[in-house]
This record gives structure tokens, C-alpha cells and sequence, in this order.
């Protein structure tokens, strides 16, 4: 089910609220270089601060719209919002849009203004998970800077996300329980 919010709005911070949402899924698999697993079950327990953004997320959003048209000036697809997608009970995702063919984007701008060599894994586990949970089949995951525009078509990685899930339900059972989640190695996103 698709919310008619979209993002950024009250009631989608609202629904959001109590899920593991796809933009922490590098996170709780041990693959963010922002945020380890730990931390963020500080995080979503209340031991600690939850992350709510600081200069370099600022331009990103800020800059979301560039990569946006960026995206539809190269390719001619217009991009439709989208809101929250939940997940069950316990997870969900907000992809930055859809586009034909059963298709999502994912945009980012980094703030070091560098295009990717390739898609940073913490960034392929949230649009693996967004492909899953919105049962589309592929994504064009898009790095914008002032200087170059550089796009990756994701295609839906099932077996991926089976063995993602399990350990993100294994996670999110450490935050119910509120019994920190051991160290773990760096889940494979290819295996």
C-alpha cells in the first residue's frame, strides 16, 4: 500500500516513526561508513540521539532536485513522487520517485561534489530493499554534482534481499528486545 503522503510531510515522518526504514538498512547490516550497527540501535532504542542531519545530508536534499532534472533531461522520463512504503509491521522505505516500466530512482548529491566509481554498498542494501519492499523490478540509482551526472541501473536482486531480510529481522529483534546487537562482520550484498 502507498501512502498519499509525501516525503518530508508530518504524517510521513509519522508513519515512518518505529520502522527500520530503507535508509538504514547499510546501517544495521554493518555497511555505512556513517553509522555502525551499534550506534544505530542506540539510535532506535533511545539510548542515544537519533541522527537528524547536519551539512553534508543538508546539500544533499538540498541538491535532490538537480539530480532529479538531471535525470529527466537525460533520459526524457518524467519522475512521479512517491511516499512511504511500509513493510509489515516492522520496516518500510521512501523511494525518491517512480518512473515507467515498473521502475524507481534513487538520487544522491554527495557533498564532496566526487561522482561515485560505483554504487557504495550501504547505498545498494537501501535500493535493493526499496526494489523489494515496492515489488518494482529495477532502479536507476543517479549521483549528481555540480559537474557531472553519472546514473546505475539496479535490476531486483531477490535472493539478495531473502538473505538481507533475515538479517535485518534479526536486527530489528535486537531493538525490540533492547539487547544491543553483536559486532558482526560486513554483510556480503554479493554471496
Amino acid at each position: 500500500m502507498l501512502t498519499a503522503e509525501l516525503q518530508g510531510t508530518t504524517a510521513w515522518h509519522l508513519e515512518r516513526a518505529g520502522r527500520l526504514t530503507a535508509s538504514q538498512f547499510g546501517a544495521a547490516l554493518g555497511l555505512s561508513p556513517y553509522c555502525s550497527r551499534q550506534e544505530l540501535w542506540r539510535q532506535l532504542t533511545g539510548r542515544a540521539e537519533s541522527f537528524t542531519g547536519n551539512e553534508a545530508t543538508d546539500w544533499g536534499s538540498a541538491h535532490e532536485k538537480d539530480a532529479r532534472h538531471a535525470f529527466e533531461v537525460d533520459t526524457g522520463l518524467l519522475v512521479e513522487p512517491a511516499g512511504f512504503v511500509p513493510h509489515e509491521d516492522w520496516s518500510g522505505c521512501s523511494p525518491d520517485g517512480y518512473i515507467p516500466d515498473n521502475g524507481l530512482v534513487e538520487f544522491k548529491a554527495p557533498y564532496s561534489q566526487r561522482i561515485y566509481d560505483d554504487i557504495p554498498d550501504h547505498y545498494r542494501a537501501q535500493v535493493i530493499g526499496q526494489l523489494a519492499i515496492t515489488k518494482r523490478d529495477f532502479c536507476w540509482f543517479c549521483c549528481w554534482t555540480p559537474y557531472e551526472f553519472r546514473k546505475w541501473r539496479v535490476d531486483a536482486e531477490p535472493k539478495t534481499w531473502d538473505r538481507m531480510e533475515q538479517a535485518l529481522r534479526e536486527f530489528w529483534q535486537a531493538v525490540k528486545d533492547g539487547k544491543e546487537p553483536k559486532r558482526a562482520k560486513k554483510f556480503q550484498l554479493k554471496g
